[in-house]
């Protein structure tokens, strides 16, 4: 039991995938596509592979994880919430100030102008009087 076959060639011990069997010159003839079909498959296509480690990286990462990301994210919503209830109204507020206080302004200014008005007309009449008060007294 020597390590070569018939035709001088080394035998191959080690199987690299289960069902390999090599090729012989029967076997090239019929099924050269299938076994270069076969190579490039186990060569080239990982999807299974690739798959299998995915899930594995998923499943890790979740059992890791746990559901701090969602609570994080439901957090993040219920305060998104709540600042567009408190924070928004009180800036449209603030935004509208300046025309409030303006107006108040203008109203402030015109009550005062009318007051002075009947401070004035007040004045007069009291101006007045004194002045009938004194015709009175010149004349007698």
């Amino acid at each position: 039991s020597s390590s070569c076959d018939v035709e001088g060639r080394f035998k191959v011990f080690a199987v690299p995938w289960p069902g390999f069997e090599p090729p012989t010159s029967e076997t090239r003839r019929g099924r050269s596509n299938c076994y270069v079909g076969e190579i490039h498959s186990r060569l080239l296509d990982h999807k299974v592979f690739t798959q299998g480690h995915t899930r594995f990286f998923i499943k890790e990462f979740e059992e890791k994880r746990g559901w701090r990301e969602e609570h994080q994210a439901e957090k993040l919503a219920q305060a998104v919430k709540e600042m567009s209830f408190t924070l928004v109204p009180d800036k449209e507020t603030t935004h509208n100030m300046a025309a409030v206080l303006s107006r108040l302004q203008a109203v402030n200014h015109m009550s005062s102008r009318i007051l002075q008005c009947e401070n004035s007309s007040d004045e007069n009449a009291t101006l007045e009087e004194g002045r009938a008060r004194r015709r009175v007294a010149w004349e007698q």
